[in-house]
């Protein structure tokens, strides 16, 4: 069984309110695939589990925000900020990303999916004088530098989640498991 038909299928048990997502799941994830081979969004190694791991788990970070404008610092392929703006249309997802090459894909995706709640921002969050948002999120990011230059951005009273593995050990985190792949990891959320 396929990568996606696995998550469809999880979805379909648990979470089947998401299957309207399903198509917008679809697509992004053969972007994913297709593009992959031009720009490494994604590892070697995650290349097999691009919807049971991080579709899944951006789902679940997804769950833990209340915040209604979220900025994904570091955005990569889009986890977890096309994900929170899939899943959440009523939020504004701002979706940080500095290269060139990934910054192209995520506004590919934004036009292909419709996304309308979502901006991408192609810049180093170290040369940019405002940065939006209620609430800041990343994954696979280094989240320690992040908080810093949002603090030193004079950013306060917002929160910050992040996707982390298991491994660090950090007050604020929540221990929580993916339930198709049975991986443990974290998730932080602190108040700047």
């Amino acid at each position: 069984m396929e990568d996606i038909e696995i998550f469809f299928d999880f979805l379909k048990r648990d979470f089947p309110e998401k299957l309207i997502y399903k198509e917008k799941f679809e697509i992004y994830y053969k972007k994913i695939i297709e593009e992959n081979e031009k720009i490494n969004l994604v590892s070697k190694k995650d290349k097999e589990f691009i919807a049971r791991k991080h579709f899944l788990d951006s789902m679940l970070i997804s769950n833990f925000i209340e915040e209604n404008e979220i900025t994904d610092i570091g955005s990569g392929a889009g986890f977890p900020g096309i994900i929170i703006s899939i899943l959440n249309p009523h939020k504004y997802v701002y979706a940080i990303e500095r290269n060139l090459k990934k910054g192209i894909f995520l506004k590919e995706i934004k036009i292909i999916l419709n996304l309308r709640n979502l901006e991408i921002i192609r810049e180093d969050i170290m040369n940019m004088e405002e940065i939006k948002g209620d609430a800041f999120v990343s994954k696979g990011a280094n989240y320690k530098r992040i908080i810093e230059i949002l603090k030193r951005k004079n950013i306060k009273e917002k929160n910050f989640y992040a996707i982390l593995p298991l491994k660090e050990n950090i007050k604020n985190s929540y221990i929580i498991e993916n339930p198709i792949l049975k991986e443990k990891f974290r998730i932080l959320k602190i108040k700047i």
